[in-house]
């Protein structure tokens, strides 16, 4: 439960940095305002790190490849 329940708080980080990003690189379309991309920048590597951590974080819990759908997975 302690990873299941890491992974959801990490999300939370993931899509907040993600979003942060999102908005900043729109304020930089608009305005050209560069410390907006920069920031942009920095708030999306954070997602993308946050992201990275929560894969490792499941690497030893889950399968690398759930598969969704009626069909099985072909090896």
């Amino acid at each position: 439960m302690f990873i299941d329940i890491s992974i959801q708080a990490g999300l939370g980080h993931f899509f907040a940095a993600k979003f942060r990003s999102g908005v900043l690189y729109r304020i930089y379309e608009k305005t050209g305002d560069r410390a907006a991309l920069e920031e942009a920048l920095r708030e999306y590597r954070k997602a993308r790190g946050a992201w990275a951590g929560l894969a490792n974080l499941a690497r030893d819990v889950y399968v690398p490849d759930i598969t969704v759908g009626e069909r099985p997975a072909e090896k």
